[in-house]
């Protein structure tokens, strides 16, 4: 009988220490974002083809997780990845045209543009970097941004334009919410500046 409950202990004190150690596993922390509009750019007219040219990795798929950056302690060890659904050119792509509709464009969506086109916008490179040092009492989100555009006007090469941005910011509280936050703002932040520079060029007589 005492054997049995030796036997009995031990193997719930090996059952608390396995509870234990799933619940100090951290998530994955979502960077999921609706984009919302920021630029204020008015001038353009007229339609702007709007075309995806950043090469999609083999065998991509609705349900493909991006990893964006890690969430690391002040120590720099990993504990998860920064995720999100949507792959970092359709985030840009995405903030892109809506920031475009707003200057005044009829943005038309396509894979290429027709040859003849009279405005034409391609995405070329896209990419996003996310990183959060957590810590007990806090956690710091480093977000940036970067993208290289091709404007053609008349089916014409106008040149590359490349625009970065970098976004920081500190949490208390509601920290699951603040990678996706802070990749909201670095986005805005990024159409802000190149937004503008877009429009002259494309409308440029």
């Amino acid at each position: 009988m005492e054997r049995v409950k030796c036997g009995l202990i031990r193997v719930l004190a090996m059952a608390a220490i396995f509870a234990g150690l799933l619940g100090c596993a951290t998530p994955d922390r979502r960077a999921d974002i609706l984009y919302r509009p920021a630029a204020n750019v008015t001038g353009g007219s007229g339609d702007l083809y709007l075309v995806q040219g950043v090469r999609r990795p083999a065998g991509e798929s609705a349900s493909i997780q991006w990893v964006l950056g890690k969430v690391t302690d002040d120590d720099g060890k990993q504990l998860a990845n920064i995720v999100t659904d949507m792959a970092p050119s359709s985030l840009v792509l995405d903030a892109l045209n809506q920031e475009l509709k707003r200057a005044g464009y009829n943005v038309i969506l396509r894979d290429t543009a027709p040859a003849d086109a009279n405005k034409a916008l391609i995405l070329k490179e896209a990419t996003i970097l996310v990183n959060d040092t957590h810590t007990a009492v806090k956690d710091e989100v480093k977000s940036t941004v970067k993208i290289a555009v091709e404007p053609r006007r008349q089916g014409t090469l106008t040149g590359v334009s490349a625009y970065e941005a970098q976004y920081s910011d500190t949490g208390l509280t509601d920290r699951d919410h603040l990678p996706a936050d802070v990749l909201q703002k670095t986005l805005q932040l990024l159409m802000t500046r190149a937004v503008p520079d877009m429009v002259k060029v494309l409308e440029q007589k």
